[in-house]
């Protein structure tokens, strides 16, 4: 879809918060996190390298931190990861 057409149905596009299925930082393996359109290779590699040194993160917020992600990329995706 073409930013023009995009952007003439952009207010009646919806979402829904509820409905977004989030990835478990303590489960989620090498697959679950690449297949994220903004965690690349190397961040999924840092995420899981960090989770096997220290354990189990106890917030999301851990892997902004720890510096594994930028402002821009942790802003784009706080919304999709979770501890459980």
């Amino acid at each position: 879809m073409d930013s023009t057409r995009f952007e003439q149905i952009r207010e009646y596009l919806v979402t829904d918060s509820m409905h977004i299925r989030r990835i478990n930082l303590n489960e989620a393996e090498f697959g679950d996190l690449v297949r994220h359109p903004y965690i690349d290779r190397n961040t999924a590699s840092a995420i899981l390298n960090m989770r096997r040194q220290h354990g189990p993160f106890a917030t999301p917020e851990e892997i902004k931190r720890s510096y594994l992600l930028n402002d821009s990329i942790w802003e784009r995706i706080r919304l999709y990861v979770a501890v459980e």
